[in-house]
């Protein structure tokens, strides 16, 4: 009866129709308890399933904070607009990461004697990207105040090294 199992035969007699309807009353039964417990194991999964995409759903979005922040943290180490006014007359700037941090930077160091303009594009993309931005901007600020600013082949084979050395290769 349209999947109403609560509906059950009448028993009027005991031949063998009776027989034949309680074994389909049996049956019946049998079918209402099996679909009760169906039903109530797919509630059950269903709950817990909408749980663990609420549990998904939150670490995906601290993690999409987190890589927001290492966003600003890592726009912070670019050169100021006013310095690459200052240093360089007509000049634009495209900087678009594939993810929303990268691999990819400029650098510009600038003094009495000149400028100094790198263009950088790091290993990786997201975040392993950053993470080497992040160091190749470091070691960049400190070879070029440290050991010099004015040797392009110099700045990079200390660079190399000073990369080597804290990536421990």
């Amino acid at each position: 009866a349209a999947g109403d199992y609560g509906q059950l035969a009448a028993v009027e007699s005991s031949n063998e129709i009776s027989g034949l309807t309680h074994a389909f009353n049996d049956m019946t039964l049998k079918m209402r308890r099996y679909t009760d417990r169906l039903e109530q194991l797919v509630e059950e999964r269903t709950r817990a399933l909408a749980r663990s995409n609420q549990q998904l759903a939150e670490t995906h979005e601290q993690v999409l904070d987190s890589i927001r922040y290492a966003c600003l943290i890592q726009q912070a180490i670019l050169p100021r607009p006013e310095l690459l006014e200052r240093v360089l007359d007509e000049h634009f700037v495209v900087w678009k990461p594939r993810d929303l941090v990268g691999g990819d930077f400029y650098f510009c160091r600038a003094d009495e004697r000149g400028c100094l303009l790198a263009v950088a594009d790091c290993t990786g993309h997201g975040v392993p990207g950053a993470f080497m931005t992040m160091a190749v901007n470091a070691v960049l600020n400190h070879v070029t105040s440290a050991l010099c600013a004015d040797d392009p082949a110099r700045i990079l084979q200390e660079a190399n090294r000073q990369l080597r050395a804290t990536l421990r290769q």
